[in-house]
């Protein structure tokens, strides 16, 4: 009995004093203060901290630490990169304040940067950074990522590995990331990249990207103004799901956040796009969309209920509208749509209320079911003689039009 007792108190004790220093169970092996799991003969994933073996090396101040994570090191005759961080590595660890991310980082897990007092993150390479995997659960076919929310209906605490949804603070180099411009090298922005990242104000994507995860930029609550460059290809979204309760929920979580109110866009041809606009669906503070020379193709659902939007120029490199472009533009007042667009598509400016001028370049043979359909503010109408066809309630419930021309050319009205 008393041999039974003498274990049971050495097994707590041991336990004890596991947590006391950070021991992570199942780790491989300890070095400079760090537990590390073997990957791979060359390869380590950082699992967890032992603070008394980590403070002989960079001592704390005030009790605060600078985490300062190595990107390779060598240990028993074997030299090794650290590609993971795991999750739950550092969940709640109040007392880190500083963290340094290496470049060769590809993945971080889930909780593992959960630290309510970290202030700044540390990087050296934006390249690198804009490619880590934040672990935001799955990504299905569609390259839409799904989350679990870990509340009720509209709470906004997500599981995902970015240590700034607690910092809020980028540096590259020792310098804060305030306006970022993208090398030209860099082809994806994986999903939450810049998630939190409240020092954030302006982004521009350079034209070497092709891919946008859901989330990059949102909850950069700094963030007034975005420049898409030419080559934006496909824009991932984040679909939420509630604590694993219900079906999914689709609240879509797009690129940007809602305090963008400036959008230059280059991107030649979206192919993919979140419903909604990349910019939120419902922005109330988007108040300018810039549509460069080179955009060929303007997405469906591309500005969907952007109701601070006043005007939008479609230049003539533009031959395709999505359907449903502007729908819903409550403050859209002035329209001019270049020579190239062949049809105006349905609903394209679908509840318009505001619209009052809408000028149709020579070469639209087309205008779409609902195109105008609600626009309360129009008055007066004139179809040009290259329209051969107009679909079924293009102009419905338009109040306030007084005056409609048709040309000679239409030979179907819906």
């Amino acid at each position: 009995m008393k041999h039974l007792l003498f274990s049971f108190r050495l097994i707590v004790l041991v336990i004890t004093l596991m947590q006391g220093t950070g021991i992570v169970m199942g780790s491989d092996f300890l070095h400079e203060g760090f537990y590390y799991n073997k990957i791979s003969d060359t390869e380590v994933e950082l699992q967890g901290i032992d603070y008394l073996a980590y403070g002989t090396i960079h001592p704390s101040v005030g009790g605060m630490y600078y985490l300062y994570i190595p990107g390779e090191f060598s240990y028993g005759g074997h030299h090794y990169t650290v590609t993971k961080i795991a999750t739950y590595a550092f969940y709640n660890h109040n007392n880190i304040k500083y963290v340094y991310i290496p470049p060769t980082i590809k993945f971080i897990g889930t909780g593992a940067f959960d630290c309510p007092n970290l202030e700044k993150v540390e990087i050296s390479d934006i390249a690198a950074w804009c490619k880590i995997n934040f672990d935001y659960l799955r990504m299905d076919e569609y390259g839409n990522y799904w989350v679990n929310y870990s509340g009720e209906y509209g709470q906004d605490t997500y599981y995902g590995g970015n240590p700034l949804e607690f910092a809020h603070h980028l540096f590259l180099n020792g310098e804060e990331v305030v306006n970022l411009v993208l090398p030209e090298s860099l082809d994806t922005i994986s999903a939450g990249a810049f998630s939190g990242c409240t020092g954030l104000k302006t982004v521009n994507t350079g034209n070497g990207v092709k891919y946008i995860g859901g989330g990059a930029f949102e909850y950069c609550d700094s963030l007034t103004e975005v420049t898409v460059g030419t080559s934006v290809r496909n824009m991932g979204i984040i679909i939420h799901w509630y604590d694993g309760r219900l079906p999914a929920i689709p609240f879509n979580w797009s690129p940007f956040a809602y305090t963008v109110t400036r959008l230059v866009w280059n991107a030649r041809s979206c192919e993919s796009f979140p419903f909604g606009m990349m910019v939120g669906d419902g922005n109330p503070n988007l108040e300018q969309i810039i549509l460069g020379e080179e955009v060929e193709t303007i997405p469906d659902h591309f500005a969907n209920n952007m109701r601070s939007i006043s005007e939008i120029t479609i230049p003539n490199s533009v031959t395709s509208i999505g359907i449903s472009a502007f729908y819903n533009c409550m403050g859209l007042t002035s329209v001019t749509i270049g020579n190239s667009v062949t049809e105006i598509p349905q609903d394209c400016f679908y509840y318009c209320i505001g619209l009052t001028s809408v000028t149709i370049g020579n070469s639209v043979t087309s205008i779409g079911g609902g195109a105008f359909h609600s626009c309360y503010g129009l008055t007066n109408v004139t179809i040009g003689n290259s329209v051969t066809s107009i679909g079924n309630y293009a102009f419905w419930d338009c109040i306030g039009l007084t005056s409609v021309t048709i040309g000679n050319s239409v030979t179907s009205i819906g």
